[in-house]
Parts: C-alpha cells; sequence; structure tokens
C-alpha cells in the first residue's frame, strides 16, 4: 500500500486539475451538453468544439499545479515530473493549433453578406488581415507557448542537476 500512495496522490492532484478546469469552461464559456463551448462577445457569437478548449485548458492548469506544487520540491521527485513534462510538452501543440483555429476564425473568409464582394477591397499579397481580438490573441498565445518552453527547461534543468547530485 506504500507503494500505492504517491500514485494515488498524484490521481488527486490531476483530479483537482480536471476540476478546476470543468469550472473555468463553465464559467467563461458557456458550455451545454452537446459537446460545444460558446462565447458571447458584444454581437457576435463564437461556438467552439469542446476540445477545442477544454484539452488546452486542461493542460495549462496541470502544467501551472504541478510546476508551482513541484518547484517547492526543486524537481526532485520523478513521478509529479513526468506529469508536469508530459503536460508541457503536450501544451506546446496544443496552443499551436488553438492558434492556428484563431487565426482562420479571426479572418475574413468571404461570408460576409454587405457589402457585395465588388466593393471590397483587395487584400495583399500576405492575405486578409486578422481582426485585432484574434491578433491580440494569437499573440499571447505565443508568449504562452514561450513560457512553457522555458518553464519545461527550467524543470528540467533542475530535475536533472537534482538526479546527478544524489548519485
Amino acid at each position: 500500500m506504500n507503494s500505492f500512495k504517491p500514485m494515488l496522490a498524484e490521481l488527486f492532484w490531476l483530479t483537482i486539475a480536471f476540476i478546476v478546469t470543468m469550472l473555468v469552461c463553465s464559467l467563461v464559456f458557456h458550455w451545454d451538453n452537446w459537446g460545444t463551448l460558446d462565447l458571447q462577445m458584444h454581437d457576435t457569437y463564437i461556438v467552439f468544439s469542446a476540445a477545442t478548449i477544454i484539452a488546452p485548458i486542461f493542460l495549462l492548469v496541470t502544467f501551472v499545479l504541478y510546476f508551482i506544487k513541484e518547484s517547492r520540491k526543486r524537481f526532485s521527485r520523478k513521478v509529479p515530473n513526468v506529469i508536469l513534462l508530459m503536460a508541457g510538452l503536450g501544451l506546446i501543440p496544443t496552443l499551436s493549433f488553438v492558434i492556428k483555429a484563431l487565426v482562420v476564425l479571426g479572418t475574413n473568409c468571404g461570408w460576409t453578406a454587405y457589402p457585395p464582394l465588388s466593393m471590397v477591397p483587395e487584400s495583399g499579397p500576405e492575405g486578409p488581415e486578422l481582426n485585432p481580438f484574434a491578433a491580440v490573441l494569437t499573440n499571447v498565445l505565443t508568449v504562452l507557448q514561450i513560457m512553457v518552453t522555458v518553464a519545461l527547461l527550467y524543470a528540467v534543468f533542475h530535475w536533472g542537476r537534482g538526479t546527478k547530485e544524489n548519485s
């Protein structure tokens, strides 16, 4: 029973991360039973699939929770560090997919009914312009990716240094 105690503790922490994720998704986004999350901003109604939002938020909450928890222990425990590493390595490409979805969502893809397409000025060679909200959000998510990468490097460095000192 003593060998299962650390695993149960980590399962408890992952459950806390899942509960926090569900609370954030239900409070910030309007989460319905059909597997969609919607965000109402002024006169715009945006609907996302649940996996597009829940997975990155869960990985972010898990990463932050374990990074804070393990930094207090100086990254000396193996199982929490593996969970931290997996959450961070999963978060980086997941944020890339979210950024890609925001770019598609934030560009005007020609589905506007008014004015007629003949009256719309042509876009330059760089393509259609991103709306300001999507541009800021993609920049914030890119900075978050960089911060997660730096935090992962920091954690792995201290984990390796602690392992080297113990051997």
